[in-house]
């Protein structure tokens, strides 16, 4: 199985349209990490 980031790593390559990542983003460093990797916008929930 692959993580979030590693799925980025091998789409957005391949791919012209925005990205907005979503799955396994917690805290500000995985959105920034998720930003500096090319995605456009993050989408973060909580199960409560």
């Amino acid at each position: 199985m692959q993580t979030t980031m590693s799925l980025m790593e091998n789409i957005l390559p391949e791919i012209s349209i925005p990205v907005v990542v979503a799955g396994a983003i917690v805290d500000g460093r995985g959105i920034a990490a998720a930003l500096l990797m090319g995605a456009e916008g993050v989408q973060m929930g909580s199960r409560f």
